[in-house]
């Protein structure tokens, strides 16, 4: 059996159109997970202030990390389909300091496997809903808006 997205399978035998085994469900975890920003948390410039019930709130900015098996190489970093970082180096962490007043954005990570600049894999992706406010971004990082 070969799975490559995450998610449930369920996994049994067929032959002549029947099930001829017990079916079992098989769960396959994310290769790439973005580990910060955590939902229902309120950042405050990269610190977290509170858990509450819904949502991703982040106040300046704020260090995004993934979490990734050992294959995937490279991670791209996107708000809203716009790339903004590229890292190669583990662990995988990209500074979001976006202008923004109280805008919906979507952080977005994809990871590859690349061996001597050749991209062997696209792995897994993983996305998140944000609202940010950053009236002043600091000079580091991507500015947009």
């Amino acid at each position: 059996i070969q799975c490559e997205k995450a998610g449930d399978y369920l996994v049994y035998a067929e032959g002549a159109g029947y099930v001829r085994s017990e079916k079992t469900v098989l769960t396959v975890d994310k290769s790439l997970l973005i580990t910060k920003p955590q939902v229902n948390t309120t950042y405050l410039w990269n610190h977290a202030l509170q858990r509450h019930r819904e949502g991703i709130y982040i106040l300046g900015s704020l260090d995004v990390e993934v979490s990734a098996v050992a294959a995937i190489s490279k991670v791209e970093f996107y708000v809203d389909g716009i790339l903004c970082h590229t890292d190669s180096d583990r662990p995988f962490i990209w500074r979001m300091n976006l202008r923004a007043v109280l805008k919906d954005e979507t952080l977005h990570a994809v990871g590859y496997s690349v061996e001597s600049g050749r991209l062997l894999k696209l792995y897994d992706s993983d996305e998140v809903r944000v609202l940010v406010l950053n009236c002043c971004p600091h000079v580091h990082g991507v500015v947009l808006g």
